[in-house]
C-alpha cells in the first residue's frame, strides 16, 4: 500500500451516477504503476463521491466496469487536483472531467 501525506498529495474526486453496477477506480503513473484507489471491484453507487489521494507526480485515472462490453477508460495525464464523473449503466457508461468544481 502506498502511504501519501494528504498535504503533499493530489486529490482525485470521482462522482458516480452509475446504476446498479460495480466498478474499479484507480490512479497510476505514466509507466502504468498503481498509485492509489481500488484494487478490487466494489459497488459503484448512484450519487456517491469517491475520493483518492495520489502522490504529487504525473498520473492517470482509470475506470473499469466488470462485465461491461465497454473498454476501460483512462483519463489524463494530470499534475493537479481533479474532479471526474462516471455515469451510466453496465454497457453504456462514460467517464469524463467534471464541468463543475468538486
Amino acid at each position: 500500500m502506498n502511504i501519501v501525506s494528504v498535504t503533499e498529495a493530489y486529490k482525485v474526486v470521482i462522482h458516480s451516477y452509475m446504476e446498479l453496477t460495480t466498478c474499479r477506480l484507480w490512479t497510476e503513473d505514466e509507466y502504468g504503476n498503481y498509485l492509489s484507489g481500488d484494487k478490487s471491484d466494489r459497488p459503484c453507487l448512484e450519487d456517491e463521491d469517491y475520493t483518492y489521494y495520489t502522490p504529487p507526480t504525473t498520473f492517470y485515472v482509470i475506470a473499469h466496469v466488470p462485465y461491461s462490453f465497454e473498454e476501460d477508460k483512462k483519463r489524463g495525464p494530470y499534475h493537479n487536483d481533479i474532479c471526474l464523473t462516471i455515469q451510466g449503466t453496465l454497457n453504456d457508461w462514460d467517464f469524463y472531467e467534471a464541468s463543475t468544481p468538486c
